[in-house]
């Protein structure tokens, strides 16, 4: 007896978790954007808010807590330490005389920072050092990431074959392979990166040969 094939639809979902994303990876603040927390030459004088820009660089507003004028110096943004060190530094600029407020951006894009990551994690703070000498220091906030994830629906043709037992499963890894499902169910999850779509053998129909799919985020 000559099997029937059936024929197969699949959709590929990507499901961004996050307003500010780059690459393969969304970001956020864990908790605040916002610290007060600091110290160095004249202990607590700085406050710090910052913002993952769309371009996903980092902004950071600087202003005086004591509501003095800066005096002229270099301002920092530093990823995981505030102490002196070219090795932390992802933005620098010249900061005015006569200013209590500052706003610097990060050179490079949080994908392209080169931290530690711990946790995926970043600590970021902000340094302000003045010509006549003396520093302050704030921070930190945090900022975490996480990697994006696809979804996958696969949709099974006739519906005579459904009605038979058609099903499919997915393989993201080496016999990785998830249960069965029916037709329509929608799988999420996936990590960027090739997934393999099997389908069942049923009495009377021909199925698919398996489908590789590249998850792109």
């Amino acid at each position: 007896m000559t099997k029937k094939r059936f024929l197969i639809t699949i959709f590929i979902f990507i499901k961004l978790s996050f307003s500010s994303y780059a690459d393969n990876f969304n970001y956020s603040f864990t908790t605040t954007n916002h610290s007060s927390n600091g110290g160095g030459t004249w202990n607590s004088i700085l406050s710090m808010t910052a913002t993952i820009n769309p371009n996903q660089t980092i902004t950071t507003s600087i202003i005086r807590q004591d509501n003095a004028t800066f005096k002229g110096g270099y301002i920092y943004i530093q990823k995981d330490h505030y102490e002196a060190s070219s090795a932390h530094n992802i933005a620098s600029d010249y900061l005015s005389e006569g200013k209590n407020t500052a706003t610097i951006t990060t050179y490079s894009s949080l994908n392209h920072i080169d931290a530690n990551w711990i946790d995926n994690k970043i600590k970021i703070y902000v340094r302000y050092e003045s010509i006549i000498g003396g520093y302050a220091w704030v921070g930190p906030v945090v900022i975490k990431r996480t990697i994006k994830t696809g979804s996958v629906c696969v949709k099974i043709e006739p519906d005579d074959a459904r009605i038979s037992g058609g099903m499919w499963r997915a393989d993201s890894g080496i016999n990785n392979w998830t249960s069965w499902f029916e037709s329509g169910k929608t799988l999420s999850g996936f990590e960027p990166g090739a997934i393999t779509i099997q389908f069942k053998s049923i009495s009377g129909w021909e199925p698919p040969k398996n489908q590789t799919l590249e998850i792109r985020c």
